[in-house]
């Protein structure tokens, strides 16, 4: 295979900023790669990217050297217009890149612009329907587009160009877990079907471990590491330091190595793991002893005592006569943090947003501290939970972080509302930012600060709609540590989100949504002993768990707890 995309000892400083966001940068791209870029926020994955299409420089500005080459054109010397001929680019947010009304205008965009005959157009918009399976979807208005088809329709019309290399900048980062295999598929398919190199810009491991051919490390501007996926994962101390998350399996394989188990290489797919545990007679040992380690992690956390401190009766509600909830019972208890899961359009937001009165009950009740929603106040539900909406931007507008997090408090008349704020950003680690504009944060930073001003008035119930999305591994930790403290400290949490292994680390009890009716609410280890009812929800099981029911092991939640469960069958 011939070299289509090379790197230089190429750096890039962005225009206004003193701190290189790219440093002696080495990387060759061979026709036909499938190239994973990992790293944590700001460690120049996109920055890197957006140097083959030429959008850095010649788009943004700045300082660039170095030498970069695009199947033999100099990057520098070429135009964008040039470059895109070669390159195509697909942002995370999908909406940025729709520019028709309808699909098949959006996808003929492009097209359009490069003056193809009408015929030649129309054979393409046909080819491409086809391949990414969306014919049903080319007359549609993008507006109707769920986040998935959304970005099926983005890549659609970037392929449209003809490309001969694909970027994906975390095409799949908001999706739910139905959009983000529909994506995936269509990434496999544009490497492995239509041989298109792909360079991938993504957040989680455990799938590019087992689909890409090279994988790329990223810290502060630097590649630190490049190689196989076997290779590069099985060197965990140099995947801890760029903040990558480490693949579930690979870092089981790595942990029973460490017991002194003898496993033959390292596994990366749920099959070669399966296969290798098996042949080390280790799922026979988990099964040997499931039934008294299945019993105590099964074991349901005592009933809620007391007052629920959210209560909802019956409720039900419709957008524009579809509906929205149907009949819903469900009692909080203090102190619980409950996960409410499920596909999008299951419910779980529309849900919240009843328990801060931002929407009111079609039929039903809705009880927060012994309180009708339907009567109270904005201003006295604001007291008593906090809402940390899916994008921190939509809740973030002051000039400072300091003004951001006191802002609840000086509504409120509280005179010491600066004392306040400064106390929480010192527990979130923010004092030295607190003279910087939100607006200037990484998402890790923007979440963090969303969440100490909902804290900061000392609400008892606080809400959290996607909190990890768009988190960077390291990012994701902080918050993982901020609500299990939140947890011990008494807090009533609420947890929305597609991320089971999140969910596994962070909650007590989950309910499981499905059009509008709870499909199953226990606790967690009861529900994540349940296969059957992830497979109804197209939820994913964290791969651990999974491979410990292949062994007769309920209720497994992390790598540690399998790893411990082995041990604790043979002891």
């Amino acid at each position: 295979m011939s070299n289509i995309i090379e790197f230089h000892n190429v750096g890039y400083t962005y225009p206004r900023s003193t701190r290189a966001a790219l440093q002696g940068v080495d990387l060759t791209i061979e026709e036909g790669d499938f190239v994973a870029i990992l790293g944590e926020s700001g460690s120049g994955k996109s920055s890197l990217a957006q140097c083959a299409v030429g959008i850095i420089p010649h788009l943004l500005g700045g300082h660039f050297n170095g030498e970069v080459t695009v199947a033999g054109l100099r990057m520098i010397e070429s135009s964008i217009a040039q470059l895109v001929d070669l390159v195509g680019y697909v942002f995370q947010d999908a909406d940025a890149q729709l520019f028709g009304l309808r699909v098949e205008e959006t996808i003929a965009f492009g097209m359009e612009n490069m003056g193809m005959p009408r015929e030649q157009m129309v054979a393409k918009l046909k080819e491409l329907a086809v391949l990414l399976r969306i014919e049903h979807l080319m007359r549609k208005h993008t507006s109707e587009l769920s986040g998935g088809e959304k970005q099926a329709c983005a890549i659609a019309a970037v392929l449209a160009m003809g490309p001969e290399v694909i970027i994906l900048d975390d095409p799949t980062s908001p999706l739910d877990p139905v959009g983000k295999q529909r994506i995936r598929d269509i990434i496999l398919d544009l490497n492995k079907k239509m041989g298109k190199t792909v360079i991938l810009i993504d957040r989680e491991s455990d799938w590019v471990a087992t689909v890409a051919n090279k994988v790329c490390l990223m810290k502060d501007g630097q590649l630190v590491q490049i190689g196989s996926p076997s290779r590069v994962f099985s060197d965990p101390a140099t995947v801890e330091e760029t903040g990558v998350a480490m693949p579930q399996l690979a870092d089981l394989y790595l942990k029973l190595r460490a017991k002194g188990y003898n496993l033959n290489g390292l596994f990366l797919t749920y099959d070669e793991a399966k296969e290798t545990l098996a042949e080390a007679s280790i799922l026979e040992r988990l099964r040997c002893g499931s039934a008294e380690i299945a019993h105590h992690k099964l074991g349901k956390s005592p009933p809620g005592t007391g007052k629920p401190i959210i209560s909802l009766r019956n409720l039900s509600f419709s957008y524009d006569h579809f509906p929205a909830l149907r009949d819903i019972n469900l009692d909080v208890f203090p102190g619980e943090v409950v996960a409410l899961v499920g596909q999008n359009g299951s419910g779980k937001t529309t849900l919240a947003k009843h328990i801060i009165g931002l929407l009111k009950p079609g039929r039903g009740t809705v009880q927060v501290m012994g309180q009708d929603v339907a009567k109270a106040s904005t201003a006295e539900l604001a007291r008593q939970v906090g809402y940390v909406f899916q994008n921190p931007d939509r809740q973030l507008f002051e000039a400072t972080l300091l003004d951001e997090v006191a802002y609840g408090l000086k509504i409120q008349g509280d005179v010491q509302a600066g004392e306040k704020a400064q106390r929480i950003l010192e527990l979130f680690d923010l004092t030295s930012l607190a003279d910087e504009s939100p607006f200037s944060l990484s998402m890790g930073q923007k979440q963090r600060i969303a969440i100490a001003s909902a804290l900061v008035t000392e609400p008892n119930i606080l809400i959290l709609d996607e909190p990890v999305e768009g988190l960077d591994e390291r990012n994701r930790r902080v918050l993982i540590d901020l609500i299990r403290k939140l947890h011990r400290s008494g807090k009533t949490i609420i947890l929305i989100s597609h991320d089971m292994n999140f969910v596994a680390k962070c909650s007590t009890r989950v309910v499981i949504l499905q059009q509008g009716r709870i499909l199953a609410d226990g606790e967690t280890r009861e529900i994540f002993a349940n296969p059957n009812l992830f497979v109804d929800t197209s939820l994913r099981l964290p791969l651990v768990t999974a491979l410990a029911l292949e062994g007769g092991c309920a209720g497994v939640l992390t790598v540690e707890e399998f790893v411990n469960n082995v041990e604790a069958a043979l002891s």
